[in-house]
């Protein structure tokens, strides 16, 4: 009788242990979501010279306001900011901006952009930061008469490895 109560002991505090272990494993492993969640199509190898085209796939904490970006009320922007560099660059996003080309997003799910070239052999990066914005129309006035909006902005920086190679 005392062997099997101590077996009995035994099993549950494995169990309680085991299951307690789990519990804390489950918030380690815990992904934080993100504003912007994206996926780059762009060939990681490309051939010198030659003009290439990607796509941006991405879904926005914004499509809880509008998907549609014709929406009077709520306007909504999505703008890919994209550089090619040698190495990305260290989060300066301002300077990113003011170097990049720009490409606007067809809709709430894709941003094309098109011609690409890279003009000598190496690796580069394409390089960029997803802007998405909306500009909500408040339907009130503040004490000048003026309309009143509320901008929401949210960004995700991209980076994608290419190899450019020189194929004959």
């Amino acid at each position: 009788m005392k062997k099997k109560f101590l077996f009995m002991m035994f099993v549950s505090q494995v169990f309680f242990l085991s299951c307690k272990k789990e519990e804390n494993q489950r918030y380690v492993n815990k992904k934080e979501k993100k504003w912007i969640e994206y996926s780059l199509q762009f060939p990681d190898t490309v051939e010198i010279n030659k003009s290439y085209t990607g796509i941006i796939r991405y879904e926005s904490i914004l499509d809880t306001i509008t998907t549609d970006f014709d929406d009077k009320k709520n306007n909504r922007y999505t703008i890919f900011y994209l550089t090619i560099v040698n190495n990305p660059l260290k989060d300066n996003s301002e300077k990113l901006k003011k170097i990049a080309l720009k490409f606007g997003a067809d809709n709430n799910r894709i941003i094309p952009f098109e011609d690409i070239k890279f003009d000598k052999v190496g690796i580069y990066y394409i390089d960029g930061i997803i802007h998405d914005f909306a500009v909500i129309e408040l339907n009130k006035k503040n004490e000048s008469g003026e309309d009143l909006v509320r901008l929401i902005e949210n960004e995700e920086r991209v980076s994608h490895k290419v190899i450019v190679v020189n194929r004959k």
